[in-house]
């Protein structure tokens, strides 16, 4: 295993500051480092390792559930780690099927309109619909991306 990883080396490879991997040990998120005399930091493989998770799970789950997770992970605890993914994505799932249900439902309300050119509110919308208008605001902005 290799030691004496240098932080601006892990943070080249994974596109991030250094000061960003500081900040993941002020988390707690990554196991503890020790230092040299001079007051560096002494990373291992097994830190890159956490970086490297962080890195990749942070965009999907955000930092809150990486940070559940990896904590998890440092107390030895997978199967805890397991479920808070599961159901995270759980949840994600249940989220989407209710923005295509709205979208659906949406399409079916412009659908039904029968008087050509006929323009509705975004308030119409949302009444029609039984939602709020923030709600459409919200899916309208994810869907046009």
């Amino acid at each position: 295993m290799k030691n004496n990883i240098r932080p601006i080396d892990i943070a080249k490879s994974l596109n991030v500051s250094t000061s960003t991997l500081r900040s993941y040990e002020t988390r707690g998120i990554i196991p503890a480092t020790e230092r040299l005399g001079t007051g560096y930091r002494i990373y291992t493989e097994e830190h890159l390792a956490y970086f490297e998770c962080i890195v990749a799970m942070s965009p999907g789950f955000g930092m809150e559930i990486t940070t559940a997770v990896l904590k998890k992970l440092q107390q030895k605890n997978l199967n805890s780690a397991l479920w808070i993914i599961n159901e995270t994505q759980a949840a994600n799932y249940q989220e989407k099927e209710l923005a295509i249900r709205i979208i659906k439902d949406l399409n079916n309300i412009l659908d039904s309109q029968t008087i050509a050119n006929n323009i509705m509110t975004i308030g119409e919308v949302a009444n029609e619909a039984k939602i709020s208008t923030s709600t459409i605001r919200y899916w309208e902005k994810e869907h046009s991306c």
